[in-house]
């Protein structure tokens, strides 16, 4: 940056960082969250479905029984799509906080928003996926709902979508000459009603007004001369 040119840093970068950083801890939570959907006596995540099996006896407690959901295509599908888009979401923020720390923000600006639109496309897709493919594939016997882990997937979503935004807007301005700027004098006053005269009256008007002063200084200087003969004589 030269001596005469400043850039004015506004704090939306910093904002848009916070953003990946929180879609990123929502991301992982949702992916190690146990309830994704979940039912009376059912819980379904992205990694097993569990059920409780109902007890012989009324001392007897209830077993809970768990197995893999990663033998079916939509889940696995549904489980890469959020990975990418948790990698690409971490790369975004790795690369983030690099520029912001080395002072090459405007650099690296649109690799991050290009990593985090794409973790976006990514995860809308699984988070449409996987509803879809649910209730296409499960007979619902019972109420089931989408909890709190197919929630903050959305929720990193949303943060993904506004960081990669903050990271587009151009929020440095460039200032040439701020810092050394030469004052300038002020043009001179011009009498009232001259502006609406034209070039050349104007300026024959400027050369009669010189003629005019010069001839008040010639008479005053030859009166001058005369009261000094006059002195002189005496």
């Amino acid at each position: 940056m030269s001596v005469n040119e400043m850039y004015v840093f506004r704090p939306f970068k910093l904002i848009a960082l916070l953003c990946v950083f929180l879609a990123l801890c929502l991301d992982v939570v949702a992916l190690l969250s146990p309830a994704w959907v979940t039912a009376e006596h059912f819980s379904l995540s992205l990694w097993e479905s569990c059920s409780q099996s109902e007890a012989r006896h009324q001392t007897e407690e209830a077993q809970w029984s768990c197995f893999s959901t990663l033998t079916s295509d939509w889940q696995i599908a549904t489980l890469v799509l959020l990975v990418a888009g948790a990698v690409a979401t971490l790369l975004a923020f790795l690369v983030a906080l690099i520029s912001l720390c080395r002072g090459t923000q405007r650099r690296h600006y649109r690799t991050v928003a290009v990593l985090l639109f794409t973790a976006v496309v990514l995860q809308a897709c699984a988070l449409v996926l996987y509803p879809i493919k649910f209730i296409d594939g499960t007979v619902l016997q019972t109420y089931h709902e989408f909890n709190w882990g197919y929630g903050l997937g959305w929720g990193a979503t949303i943060f993904m979508l506004g960081g990669g935004i903050l990271f587009c807007l151009r929020t440095d301005t460039g200032c040439g000459g701020c810092m050394n700027r030469t004052p300038t004098t002020p043009p001179p006053m011009q009498p009232a009603g001259a502006s609406a005269l034209p070039v050349g009256i104007r300026d024959e008007v400027a050369k009669l007004k010189h003629r005019e002063l010069s001839g008040q200084a010639r008479a005053t200087d030859a009166g001058r001369f005369h009261r000094t003969l006059t002195c002189i004589s005496i």
